[in-house]
C-alpha cells in the first residue's frame, strides 16, 4: 500500500507503507509507483477513455499490472483503474491469485 496525504502533490506526504508480507517500500520506490499511477490517469483522461484514475499493482518491488479508468471507452461499469490493473497483473503473473 502507498499512502498519500494532502501535501503529496509536491512530493511531500508520501509515506512508505508496510506490505502484508512485512516489507516496506522506500520513499523513492513509493514515489515512482505513485507517479506512474498519475501518468496512467492522465493518459486515460487525454484519450477520453474515462475519468482521472490510474492504478498500479506491485509485486516484490516491480509493477506487474497497470490500469486506468476505461469505463467510457468500454461501456463497462467495472472497468475502473484498479480493476484494469488487477486484470493486467493476473495476466502478467499467469495466476488469478497473483501469488506466482
Amino acid at each position: 500500500m502507498i499512502a498519500m496525504s494532502e501535501g503529496a502533490s509536491n512530493g511531500e506526504g508520501l509515506a512508505a507503507a508496510e506490505s502484508p508480507q512485512g516489507r516496506a517500500f522506500d520513499r523513492e520506490t513509493a514515489e515512482h509507483m505513485v507517479r506512474r499511477a498519475i501518468a496512467l490517469s492522465r493518459h486515460g483522461m487525454r484519450s477520453g477513455e474515462g475519468g482521472p484514475f490510474g492504478a498500479v499493482i506491485v509485486k516484490e518491488g516491480a509493477i506487474v499490472g497497470e490500469g486506468w479508468n476505461r469505463v467510457l471507452a468500454t461501456n463497462d461499469p467495472t472497468a475502473h483503474a484498479e480493476m484494469e490493473a488487477i486484470r493486467a497483473a493476473a495476466r502478467s503473473v499467469g495466476s488469478f491469485t497473483l501469488r506466482l
